[in-house]
Parts: structure tokens; C-alpha cells; sequence
């Protein structure tokens, strides 16, 4: 399967060339995803995150700071659950597209010659 033969026509060439663009940005894009699935940012304990991000202002009331830091907290780990959803949908897109323009690249390029059999006739002799 040659996709950039000197025999193709100029439009097969140009289909050719963004079908295999479309292919190597899907394949990018699914690898990417997965580092980002397999290599996660580092994820806080409600501790470090109160540490990090709560500031209790001089007019809020202590338990009232501590609720809106847990809210907060609660808020950030909805958050990465949905962004690994997220995730595995454009992976799962992505493969998809992979397999579609596969096959429509391999539709387009395949030798469609077949070479015709041979029938042989055989004369039965009658008696």
C-alpha cells in the first residue's frame, strides 16, 4: 500500500496526506491522555489542602472557615474524579478515530487486483 504513488490522482495524494495527519494527531492525543491518566498530578490530603489554601479571614468564625475549607476541598476532588472521566472519553474517542481513518486510509489504498482464476472444463465422454 503505497499512499503517495507517482500513479495517483492529485486529489487521492491530498485525501491521503490529511488521513494520515488526522491518524498521527489521534495517536498523539491518546498517548497524552494516558501519561495524564498513569502520571497524575500529586493529589493533597485535607490537611496539606487546608495548610495550602484556607486562610481563615479575621472576621469569619473558626467553624465557619473550616465547613467552606472542607466545601472547597470536597469541590477539588469532584473535580479530578470528572477530569479522569474526561480522560478515558478521549481516549476512547480517539481509538475510535484511529479505527475509522485506518480503515478509510486502507479502503482507499488497497490493490484491487485480483487475478481471475482459471475454470477448467472437463468433456464427459457419453457412452
Amino acid at each position: 500500500m503505497n499512499l503517495f504513488n507517482k500513479e495517483k490522482e492529485f486529489v487521492l495524494k491530498l485525501i491521503n496526506g490529511i488521513l494520515l495527519i488526522w491518524i498521527i494527531i489521534a495517536i498523539v492525543i491518546v498517548f497524552s491522555n494516558i501519561v495524564n491518566l498513569v502520571v497524575k498530578d500529586p493529589e493533597l490530603t485535607y490537611d496539606e489542602y487546608r495548610i495550602v489554601n484556607c486562610v481563615q479571614s479575621p472576621d469569619e468564625d473558626a467553624t465557619e472557615a473550616e465547613l467552606s475549607c472542607q466545601e472547597q476541598y470536597q469541590a477539588v476532588e469532584i473535580n479530578n474524579r470528572s477530569q479522569n472521566y474526561y480522560y478515558y472519553r478521549s481516549i476512547v474517542i480517539c481509538l475510535a478515530n484511529i479505527l475509522i481513518v485506518g480503515s478509510v486510509i486502507f479502503i482507499l489504498n488497497r490493490n484491487d487486483k485480483i487475478e481471475p482464476t482459471k475454470q477448467t472444463t472437463t468433456k464427459k465422454n457419453k457412452k
